[in-house]
């Protein structure tokens, strides 16, 4: 799922990581989502989902494993249910006036197939005045790049082999205008090829710190 205008600082911005975990949830049920959509009037999903039988048994695996603390005195196999409009209290990252001024109104590309990483690296550089554009894959990430979108600094995730993300990089160092382009590779140990073309690598998890001292230090070069 993307939009014609693929910022998410649109009107109605969105990168489709919502929609995407809903048709994987959707897909866990035996359901779908599919969309209908025009460009210039809008777009209409729909959900559906098979009936359920009053006395079938919900397989374990169907739920997600989450952090919520759970009492000592629960069962392990017990579930905790929050009420309907309970939010995680999320202390937002705070960076330092210098760096923020360094990296506000620039455009970060985020190209990673793991949507919970990054709808929270999203979430993180938008909180801190940056414009973010999504992909899951190489062949996304190099169509945004093709439709003439600014692109200020590329986050890219070691796709399922590093011989994929080298391909990758290259395609994008390929393209006019983007040969000097920074991009940071993120993954849990930096690449052992002789990767040519990327700029710097972040180990997953991330550092917050460690992450915008790394954008604002490329972003003014």
């Amino acid at each position: 799922f993307t939009q014609a205008n693929a910022l998410t600082s649109s009107k109605y911005g969105g990168t489709g990581l919502g929609l995407s975990i809903c048709r994987e949830l959707a897909s866990l049920l035996n359901g779908e989502v599919v969309c209908q959509s025009e460009e210039g009037k809008g777009s209409c999903f729909t959900l559906y989902l098979p009936q359920r039988q009053q006395d079938k048994i919900i397989d374990k695996a169907l739920f997600i494993k989450t952090d919520i603390p759970m009492s000592p005195a629960k069962s392990k196999e017990s579930i905790r249910v929050l009420p309907l409009g309970t939010k995680a209290k999320v202390i937002p990252f705070k960076i330092p006036s210098e760096q923020l001024q360094l990296i506000t109104g620039q455009t970060a590309l985020v190209i990673d197939d793991d949507l919970r990483f990054s709808l929270n690296l999203i979430s993180l550089l938008e909180d801190n005045k940056m414009l973010v554009l999504y992909a899951e894959n190489e062949s996304d990430a190099i169509e945004l790049f093709r439709a003439g979108n600014k692109i200020d600094i590329t986050l890219m995730g070691l796709q399922v082999s590093e011989q994929i993300t080298k391909q990758c990089i290259k395609k994008i160092r390929a393209l006019p205008n983007y040969t000097k382009l920074p991009i940071i590779t993120m993954g849990s140990k930096p690449l052992t090829l002789s990767t040519i073309g990327y700029t710097d690598h972040l180990r997953k998890p991330i550092n917050h710190e460690k992450l915008f001292t790394v954008l604002s230090h490329y972003l003014t070069l």
